[in-house]
């Protein structure tokens, strides 16, 4: 949401069809020298999580490569922890050393009125959603917005 007070590192990943996500807070030196393409130095004070987020970067040479932006509007409910978000106008950059600025130069990658319908939920969706989203009618896919941006930035996309 532009506000670089408060940023999180996160690390996906995918484990019997479901997607597990890591986060930790890092400090806005710690993402300025990602973004230059430094992965920070691990400290004894480096809270384990991040420090084991910079190991993992370090050993396999992972570095920012896009920035993913949308707006995103968010339903919760509490049962079974349900989010509803509808994601749209997505865009991505290449602008990396500018992230941090919130200026940097960024190329629509869906079409306009298009948003993506994410579905999540940790235990059990409560039986009266199911039916209310009719989601026996959908279609069960991987979608990757980090994947598309990055398909498009490659294509032609802004440098």
């Amino acid at each position: 949401n532009g506000d670089s007070t408060h940023l999180k590192l996160e690390k996906k990943s995918k484990r019997n069809g479901m997607t597990l996500k890591e986060s930790c807070s890092i400090t806005r030196e710690e993402c300025a020298q990602m973004m230059k393409g430094i992965i920070p130095t691990v400290t004894d004070q480096t809270p384990e999580t991040v420090a084991k987020l910079f190991s993992e970067m370090r050993l396999r040479k992972l570095l920012p490569k896009v920035i993913v932006s949308y707006d995103r509007i968010p339903y919760v409910y509490r049962t079974g922890n349900v989010r509803v978000t509808f994601d749209k106008n997505l865009t991505a950059s290449s602008d990396i050393d500018r992230f941090l600025e919130g200026t940097y130069g960024q190329r629509p990658i869906m079409n306009k009125g298009e948003s993506v319908l994410e579905v999540k939920w940790d235990e059990l969706l409560p039986l009266h959603i199911k039916e209310y989203m009719q989601l026996e009618r959908l279609q069960w896919t991987a979608f990757s917005k980090y994947y598309l941006c990055r398909k498009h930035n490659l294509n032609g996309g802004l440098k």
